[in-house]
């Protein structure tokens, strides 16, 4: 089997999450060919700053990351053969996505069941503009990829109005893994694992699964993509589940 990359660099219009400050990020498309000319195609698009190898050094060390996308390319692979159609027209419900709640008009998601916000590491900023903008919020998930301390979270929890908390379907890692304390939190408020380490994620229930990232676990809240949307959607339609 032969194995060929098409590197890429995406550039943004907002920032990611707390934890990104460039607008630049880099992955590789990797194609695998076999013998008889059979291909599959995936993705590999590593997040350096949540604490992934760089693109350079995962393929490199064939790195976890590596070896997940050369599974899904493979599998694209064997479904071209068979000539099986792996995504359909079928609808899946998304989530509306807000990455930079600064530069954002909330009016946007006023028709959106449930919306995903990127928290920022300023949560006063944050707990203000889910304030203001609470009428024209339905649901709400919270993601701050673990850039505050606890302490910062519970100042963060206090500044939100009752109506607010009422919204909140679950906060994506809040702080950083910590089995107690976030034990402690689930009692308030539903915390879900997502960029957390796979050891520590294996210890928590609540789950949100990157199937670009990891096998797939049918314990997990949502499925969401981690940039290969192609092969998040496979694994929606397969099991019904939503983003």
């Amino acid at each position: 089997m032969q194995i060929f990359f098409s590197y890429y660099q995406l550039k943004k219009n907002s920032i990611s999450n707390a934890r990104t400050t460039s607008l630049v990020q880099k992955g590789a498309l990797i194609k695998i060919v076999d013998n008889d000319g059979n291909f599959g195609v995936s993705d590999l698009c590593p997040w350096p700053n949540l604490g992934d190898l760089e693109l350079e050094v995962e393929i490199s060390e064939r790195g976890p990351l590596f070896q997940r996308a050369l599974m899904l390319a493979v599998a694209d692979q064997q479904a071209r053969i068979e000539q099986v159609q792996l995504v359909d027209r079928t609808e899946i419900e998304n989530h509306f996505l807000v990455n930079d709640i600064q530069n954002f008009e909330a009016f946007a998601v006023e028709a959106a069941p449930i919306v995903k916000i990127k928290g920022l590491k300023d949560f006063t900023n944050t707990a203000n503009w889910l304030t203001k903008n609470q009428l024209l919020l339905q649901k709400i998930r919270l993601d701050f990829n673990s850039c505050l301390t606890e302490a910062e979270f519970e100042n963060f929890f206090n500044l939100l109005p009752t109506e607010i908390l009422k919204k909140i379907e679950l906060v994506e890692d809040p702080f950083p893994f910590d089995l107690q304390a976030w034990n402690k939190w689930n009692q308030k408020i539903k915390i879900a694992a997502d960029f957390v380490d796979v050891e520590f994620k294996e210890k928590w229930s609540n789950k949100i699964n990157k199937p670009a990232r990891e096998s797939f676990d049918s314990a997990a809240v949502y499925l969401t993509s981690s940039m290969d949307r192609w092969h998040c959607s496979w694994v929606a339609f397969r099991t019904e589940a939503s983003e």
